[in-house]
């Protein structure tokens, strides 16, 4: 099967699988907890191009050009502890994944309705109950292809397979444990160099077939098994470099906006908005729109929103996220901690070879003329936003500068579209002044 047909089995597969689904077990992973993505009110899933893509939608991690690691902690309505850790790597077929999350509740007070007041008390008889739930999730992506829609848009698939566990003890149930497995799936459009549109279904798998997973069996010797709830989510995102910005607008603006709705179940749809924006290297802002299902309710259709803030510091290799949500459901509200580490490729790609300017070049100019060598099988390389239909192996590009450091990237694809090689020309832009003749000041070591 080709990869365009492929393609369309995952379309139909997400459209048309989650019809007949039932639900008991909760799926932390598919809430995800990424510091970045919290603040951006969780619309990733057109987004996705870090290792929180695992936990909106697979695919994102074939369009990565580096690798990544993210780990986060939180602590949810001043009860619920949540650690996570996630991680992509991209190999030469696209990109492979792992990713764990953990969700538990220590010392839950045993409640029971007093039939004399009608109000629910503390069972005064009964060890307090503690909760834990856990997921493990091994992921692939594919490369770039061609999509069916167009030869001029290039689409990924991704897989995510999960292995579930929930363990309750306490109370009058002593210890109780639950396993299972399901699977996530998803696909990642990119009709222009800056739009992305991408969906994905998680927990696909159908309960009503006990060996394909789908349920969470429990060891309690009732041959009791609970079904995995499933979502789809749908999502949009746009990617504007600083030459799609207005002057002084800084170095990028990323706006995403998605939807989960439930095809099997009458819960409401929920909406997620949110913008990070990048004025510098160094610093990104984040604000969404994050709304949720209110728990607690006999028909689940109360949806509450509330406003997200982020914030990102990078440092070399180094990201330091923070996320703040307020809750309007209780008095706690959440904050989100998150550290990630860039690392390159374990199967680095041939290299696309700046000529002129040769890399590291430092300039007071506003913009350059890039020239540069690409192996014999790239034929078509994207540079700057801007994609070039080679004729041989040596083009040229104008590029704009930036006042500070620039990173030029050159990604490189073959004949079928499929990404083949990378490469990077870093140019330092010097600011010039009225008064100061460009070589007055020393721009190279003495």
């Amino acid at each position: 099967m080709t990869k365009k047909g492929f393609f369309l089995v995952v379309v139909l597969s997400i459209l048309l699988l989650p019809a007949s689904f039932g639900a008991l077990i909760v799926d932390p992973s598919k809430f995800g907890v990424g510091a970045r993505t919290i603040g951006m009110g969780r619309a990733f899933v057109g987004i996705a191009d870090d290792a929180n893509s695992i936990f909106y939608n697979p695919s994102g991690g074939g369009w990565a050009n580096y690798g990544s690691l993210v780990s986060t902690t939180t602590r949810l309505m001043d009860e619920t502890n949540v650690l996570s850790f996630s991680g992509i790597m991209p190999n030469k077929l696209g990109s492979v994944g792992f990713a764990y999350i953990d969700a538990n509740i220590a010392g839950s007070s045993v409640t029971f309705r007093n039939p004399l007041t009608n109000q629910v008390d503390v069972n005064p008889a009964l060890e307090g109950m503690s909760f834990d739930n856990s997921v493990t999730i091994v992921s692939i992506s594919s490369s770039p292809f061609i999509s069916p829609f167009s030869p001029d848009v290039k689409a990924t698939l991704g897989l995510n397979f999960k292995f579930i566990k929930e363990k309750i003890t306490g109370g009058a149930i002593g210890v109780a444990n639950s396993t299972g497995f399901d699977m996530d799936m998803g696909f990642l459009i990119k009709p222009t160099d800056w739009l992305r549109i991408g969906m994905s279904a998680i927990d696909v798998l159908p309960d009503s077939y006990n060996l394909l997973g789908g349920l969470n069996k429990w060891d309690t010797g009732e041959n009791r098994a609970e079904g995995i709830e499933n979502v789809m989510k749908a999502g949009i995102g746009l990617k504007l470099p600083s030459k799609m910005l207005p002057k002084g607008m800084g170095k990028e603006l990323i706006v995403g906006a998605d939807m989960d709705f439930y095809l099997a179940k009458t819960r409401p749809s929920l909406f997620h908005i949110g913008t990070e924006w990048w004025p510098s290297d160094y610093l990104g802002m984040r604000m969404g729109l994050d709304q949720d299902i209110a728990p607690g309710g006999v028909d689940k259709t109360a949806v509450v929103s509330n406003f997200t803030y982020g914030a990102g510091l990078k440092f070399s290799n180094f990201l330091f996220d923070y996320a703040y949500k307020p809750s309007s459901l209780t008095d706690s509200n959440s904050h989100y901690f998150s550290m990630s580490y860039l690392v390159p490729a374990i199967f680095e790609k041939p290299l696309i070879t700046a000529i002129d300017p040769q890399d590291r070049t430092i300039t007071y100019a506003s913009s350059i003329l890039l020239k540069a060598k690409a192996p014999a099988k790239v034929k078509k390389v994207i540079v700057a936003e801007s994609q070039i239909t080679l004729t041989g192996n040596i083009f040229e590009t104008n590029v704009d500068l930036s006042v500070g450091k620039n990173g030029v990237k050159m990604w490189g694809f073959d004949e079928n579209s499929i990404r083949a090689a990378t490469g990077e020309c870093r140019v330092l832009r010097l600011a010039s002044f009225n008064d100061v003749p460009d070589l007055y000041w020393a721009k190279d070591p003495i």
